[in-house]
């Protein structure tokens, strides 16, 4: 590993350059640990660039975007990570994940990166005829068959499988030990957990969410959270407390006789 780094420095006034092959965009996460190591076994020299209110880790060569010189800006880059605060809620913390990475990479644009490359680890066994996008990252020991399309900046994690004829939008996310077998579409921004697994053919909408460990049998609608062997739609406490509640008042309204009068009334307020 390279000799641990951190530059908020003004390079005009010092006359150092730092060194890089390539520059990973984002905070320093497990994910972001794991790219770095990539990038380190295919050889390379990588620097991580840290946006403004982001910390540096004395572990990792380090640099300020502001500080990124015109060398800096045509070296090829690739999305590290990026942090979940503690207090976001959990049914969030994924969307949460790809707004930030959208964020981070427009941000990145805004300060002259422009060559976005893939890592594919090593280990990793990527079919000749497969399609992968800018900013895409392949973990160790994952494999993407034959004419699978991966989309941009989009990850696989360690040991995932992507079948043959599989869609992947931009900004995915798949965990760990997944497994996506053939003729499978995942719209823009969907989070696959680790563990999870597909039924071939099935179709999952934008900005989904498969939880850990789930058994998808059937269709995903866009926004949806869905989890369980098989993978059900899931509500939060308050959702749930909510639909209960209704159900309850209109067994109560049919037992009174008064559940036709009650919906005509509602209909009426609201026209």
């Amino acid at each position: 590993m390279s000799a641990p780094l951190w530059l908020p420095v003004n390079f005009e006034e010092t006359g150092y350059m730092p060194k890089a092959d390539i520059l990973l965009v984002g905070e320093i996460t497990a994910n972001a640990v794991e790219v770095y190591e990539t990038a380190i076994a295919l050889g390379l020299t990588p620097l991580v660039v840290l946006f403004e209110g982001q910390r540096a880790d004395p572990a990792y060569p380090s640099l300020a975007i502001e500080e990124l010189t015109e060398n800096l800006r045509k070296v090829p880059a690739a999305v590290a990570g990026t942090r979940i605060y503690s207090d976001v809620k959990g049914e969030r913390i994924d969307r949460q994940w790809r707004i930030r990475l959208e964020r981070h990479v427009a941000e990145a644009r805004n300060h002259g990166v422009s060559q976005w490359t893939t890592l594919v680890h090593p280990s990793a066994h990527i079919s000749p005829s497969a399609r992968l996008g800018r900013g895409v990252f392949i973990g160790p020991l994952a494999t993407v068959a034959s004419h699978a399309d991966i989309g941009e900046f989009s990850r696989v994690g360690r040991s995932s499988s992507i079948g043959h004829h599989v869609t992947i939008g931009d900004y995915n996310h798949i965990g760990p030990a997944v497994i996506i077998p053939g003729n499978v579409t995942l719209g823009r921004g969907v989070t696959v957990g680790p563990g999870a697994a597909f039924l071939n053919g099935r179709r999952v909408g934008e900005n989904a969410l498969v939880g850990v460990g789930s058994v998808v049998t059937r269709h995903v609608r866009s926004g949806s959270q869905v989890m369980g062997n098989p993978a059900r739609p899931w509500l939060s406490p308050l959702a749930w407390m909510r639909k209960q509640t209704s159900f309850g008042l209109k067994c109560l309204l049919r037992k009174l006789g008064l559940f036709d009068r009650a919906r005509d009334f509602y209909r009426r307020s609201q026209s």
